[in-house]
């Protein structure tokens, strides 16, 4: 505002311009106009909030439908009540004024005094302080212009932001945050049979090899354990503030998880098919973050020389790119004891295995490959001038 006013202040500019910035300058000063700012500026609020929640590599698959509910509720709420923004500087809107000091930005006072005058002529002029035309039934308009903005968030929000069913699902099995595990009667047999339905429509579809019997019995050995050793895993929510309280953690350094991982013999009996659905839950791929990098190992896996890759070859090669420890962490050893256990024949010559035999007629194959890697680093190709 005050750019354009002092660009008015110029003398040189044409008519054309001069009408434009003096049609802006007026529209700013309208009440309508600021109002529709503030109620934008609350409702950004709560679509940044979902947006970092969404981004965030600390989440899991799980937490969409609460992201999800949790800002459909705020939408909702501002259907009826002003946001933050709003309600803070409601009082000096209702008396026509629009004050930077409300934003965070104090106003200043300049003393401004005219050339060749004495100090007694300065004049003081108050900066970052608005006035606005047409400010009556301030707080009634806003919320008719934030319940118009709200309404078509809110019918197009399933739309653009899908409810995906395995999300709701896996809510259902792992969130021990919002299962019953309080030491009562009534919350125990709730978690006799918390997710039991859910079992029966979700490990089919994704997980046919499981037995659901057994699931539901494993999934309730690690819900008794969770409920008998909660304490452990509540942790500050934030550790720069504890008094936000304690939350139960899934997943990091002293997490319900990362206990249930730590050894076969953590609960009362041995949990896989539990944990086989859990690591996938865990490891389940739905931010845009990582999207992108699945991109980046498709792209490394399917270059243009293995176009010919099938389906199911390719899926499992991008997998494992993506899951699989680094190479240092891996022990070869062991991949190639499995490897001859099932019966693969190592990559040797047969001159190669007679020069490792040793005194007692039996083979080394280290040696044996050592020479058949000796032979192709021997190995010369001709060029057309020059052999290499």
């Amino acid at each position: 505002m005050a750019s354009l006013k002092e660009e008015l202040d110029l003398e040189d500019i044409s008519a054309e311009k001069r009408t434009k910035l003096t049609g802006w300058v007026s529209q700013m000063s309208q009440f309508k106009f600021v109002g529709h700012l503030m109620v934008i500026g609350d409702v950004h609020t709560i679509s940044a909030i979902f947006s970092k929640e969404a981004q965030s590599d600390a989440n899991l698959v799980l937490d969409i439908p609460t992201f999800q509910d949790d800002a459909k509720a705020r939408f909702r709420k501002l259907r009826t009540s002003l946001g933050p923004v709003c309600t803070r500087r409601l009082s000096t809107l209702k008396e026509g004024k629009l004050s930077m000091a409300e934003a965070g930005q104090p106003d200043r006072v300049l003393t401004i005094a005219a050339d060749d005058s004495s100090d007694s002529d300065a004049e003081e002029v108050v900066v970052g302080v608005l006035a606005l035309r047409g400010a009556s039934d301030v707080k009634k308009r806003l919320q008719g212009y934030q319940k118009k903005i709200v309404d078509r968030i809110l019918a197009g929000f399933d739309e653009r932001v899908q409810d995906k069913a395995v999300a709701r699902d896996l809510h259902t099995l792992f969130d021990f945050r919002r299962m019953p595990l309080q030491l009562n009667a009534q919350s125990h047999e709730l978690l006799e049979v918390w997710g039991d339905d859910t079992v029966d429509e979700f490990l089919p579809m994704y997980f046919p090899e499981h037995d659901p019997f057994e699931f539901k019995c494993q999934a309730l050995v690690a819900r008794l354990y969770v409920r008998e050793n909660q304490k452990r895993f509540m942790h500050f929510k934030d550790e720069n503030d504890e008094s936000k309280g304690r939350v139960l953690v899934l997943t990091g350094e002293g997490s319900v998880f990362d206990e249930l991982f730590s050894r076969s013999d953590v609960c009362s009996k041995p949990i896989p098919l539990f944990l086989h659905v859990a690591d996938y839950m865990i490891g389940f791929m739905w931010q845009s973050c990582c999207g992108e990098r699945a991109g980046s190992h498709i792209n490394l896996t399917k270059t243009k020389g293995r176009t010919d890759l099938g389906d199911e070859t390719f899926d499992s090669l991008v997998f494992n790119t993506l899951n699989m420890p680094h190479l240092h962490e891996m022990d070869f050893e062991a991949f190639v004891k499995r490897w001859s256990d099932e019966g693969h024949q190592m990559g040797t010559t047969k001159a190669g295995m007679e020069a490792s035999m040793d005194d007692a007629g039996e083979g080394d194959s280290r040696e044996a490959v050592s020479l058949v890697v000796k032979r192709h680093l021997e190995k010369k190709t001709r060029t057309f001038l020059f052999a290499k």
